[in-house]
């Protein structure tokens, strides 16, 4: 759900500034009585508010769905939840930025920086482990989480 949510907020936006535009374009167009210039009416400033608070509805619904599909498509194609890394054996932190990304990548997608795989006390391979439930570091050779117990595969 977590993930969703950006989705969401971006298509309801989108949805209810297009259905407000269109309503108040509606009225401005069947509405023959009315001048719609200046001194406008109350009637006519709040069909012509409706109509601009539609338009900033609709253009912020597009921009949430545009930056939903940009880390859909570039961003988190190396980032992927602790969890799953951790169970594959594969979670480094970026030195630079400690952004958690799969062993495999070369150069931080946060960041930009050549990613470092030196060799440390905690890593085996490049890989330095994390615990699924509370997200800290886990020493080589330990099969349960020094801080909240839980079992590591």
């Amino acid at each position: 759900m977590k993930k969703c949510i950006g989705w969401i907020i971006g298509t309801l936006e989108t949805l209810m500034g297009f259905f407000m535009f269109i309503v108040a374009k509606a009225e401005i167009s069947s509405n023959s009585s009315y001048t719609w210039s200046r001194p406008y009416t109350s009637y006519e400033a709040q069909v012509i508010i409706t109509k601009w608070v539609g338009i900033m509805l609709l253009v912020s619904g597009v921009i949430w769905i545009g930056q939903k599909l940009y880390q859909a498509i570039y961003t988190n194609k190396h980032i992927q939840d602790i969890n799953q890394l951790t169970q594959r054996g594969g979670a480094i932190k970026c030195a630079s930025c400690g952004l958690g990304i799969s062993a495999s990548v070369d150069i931080c997608p946060r960041c930009g920086k050549v990613v470092e795989k030196g060799n440390t006390n905690n890593m085996k391979h490049g890989v330095i482990r994390f615990c699924g439930k509370c997200g800290s570091q886990i020493n080589m050779g330990e099969s349960f989480c020094s801080k909240c117990g839980n079992k590591i595969n």
